[in-house]
């Protein structure tokens, strides 16, 4: 058994919570501490029984109350040496330091890692298979699809990517130019186009949920992301994926594979 619930998923703070058979993983600690454990509350995860919180970079939307949690239930944290320094890594209990794109286990959980193309050091992606062979495959934070990603994940049942923006609703936006051209540039985040282009390189017959990720509240619409993504997704596979947006404001729903 392998179950992926996203607990938040945005500019504001994100989260997913992996569990198999035996282990539960957080992945990602974005949100703050009261959030964080109403949105564990809500998916009847006690954090005291979290294996560990695995961070994919060092950016604050992804790890603002990651140290907090793991030194008040004495929760393993487990990030690249340049994700962690920025951790107060002294005070935690326990620090599990992996390298770039290394692949490691965490209880039942084999766990492969992939660099990715983002203004934080070493930001990963990260794929977790389950005993029985079941992937889910989590790619956000990416400014493009190049480096080896598509190769990286492939045979998903499960992908959580990010479609960040729309690129005319980016640029006729309300960010100062600096920030549209971070964004767009390939240290930022992926447009609908480049998802969907990403998408199609990993879309597989075993895909059977897709989460569109991270979207911006200002520079994109969860219509266009979605249809995005459907003009990709109907017809590449036996039995259309099921495509679920990713929100930022509560619990989405969660997917199981048994």
């Amino acid at each position: 058994m392998l179950e992926v619930l996203p607990l938040a998923s945005g500019s504001q703070g994100n989260s997913t919570l992996i569990r198999s058979s035996t282990t539960a993983l957080l992945i990602d600690a974005g949100l703050t501490r009261k959030e964080m454990l109403l949105r564990l509350a809500h998916v009847e995860q006690d954090p005291g029984d979290l294996a560990g919180i695995l961070l994919t970079h060092r950016h604050k939307d992804h790890c603002r109350a990651a140290a907090t949690l793991c030194r008040r239930f004495k929760i393993p944290l487990y990030g690249t040496a340049r994700t962690v320094e920025h951790q107060q890594p002294r005070t935690l209990p326990q620090i599990r330091e992996i390298n770039p794109g290394e692949s490691f286990d965490v209880g039942d959980l084999q766990i492969r890692a992939h660099t990715l193309s983002h203004d934080a050091p070493d930001t990963q992606s990260f794929v977790f298979e389950s005993n029985e062979g079941q992937r889910i495959g989590i790619a956000t934070d990416l400014g493009c699809s190049q480096g080896g990603v598509a190769d990286f994940l492939q045979a998903l049942d499960v992908l959580l990517l990010e479609f960040n923006h729309d690129a005319a609703l980016l640029q006729a936006g309300p960010y100062p130019t600096f920030l549209k051209q971070r964004i767009a540039s390939d240290l930022g985040h992926l447009s609908n186009e480049q998802a969907a282009e990403l998408l199609a390189r990993v879309m597989g017959p075993r895909l059977q949920t897709l989460y569109l990720c991270h979207l911006s509240q200002h520079n994109n619409d969860a219509f266009l992301a979605q249809e995005m993504a459907e003009a990709v997704t109907s017809g590449l596979a036996e039995q259309d994926p099921r495509i679920l947006i990713a929100r930022q404001d509560r619990v989405t729903e969660g997917t199981s594979l048994r």
